[in-house]
């Protein structure tokens, strides 16, 4: 993805992909990676985005940061790009698998894209 104007990203995979790439290399490299990420748009857990994650979380048995970004794809009608395993069990929303490198670079670190 070359346009990172038109990539959604939900706080919360800042703090995931952060972690992982914390624990696995450096915190530079966690650092270089988060501000990859807030090139694209940052969307914040709202009260309502909260609520929608809750649901799904309950309705489809998914962990907390799972359900938060499923229930920002359908907010904003994005599919889901990533490296980790988060499959949605909602057929209307494309879930898209990176393959995972032996080494995370920031700019792969990208979760979401309109």
């Amino acid at each position: 993805m070359n346009d990172t104007a038109l990539l959604i990203v939900p706080t919360v995979t800042i703090y995931e992909v952060f972690k992982v790439i914390l624990r696995e290399s450096s915190e530079n490299e966690a650092l270089q990676a988060a501000a990859a990420m807030r090139k694209g748009t940052v969307v914040d857990l709202t009260d309502s985005l909260a609520i929608a994650s809750s649901k799904l979380s309950l309705e489809h048995n998914l962990p907390m940061a799972d359900s938060i970004i499923l229930a920002t794809a359908k907010e904003f009608d994005a599919t889901i790009w990533t490296q980790g395993s988060i499959v949605s069990p909602i057929k209307s929303y494309s879930v898209v698998s990176v393959i995972k490198t032996s080494r995370i670079s920031p700019t792969s670190a990208l979760p979401l894209v309109t």
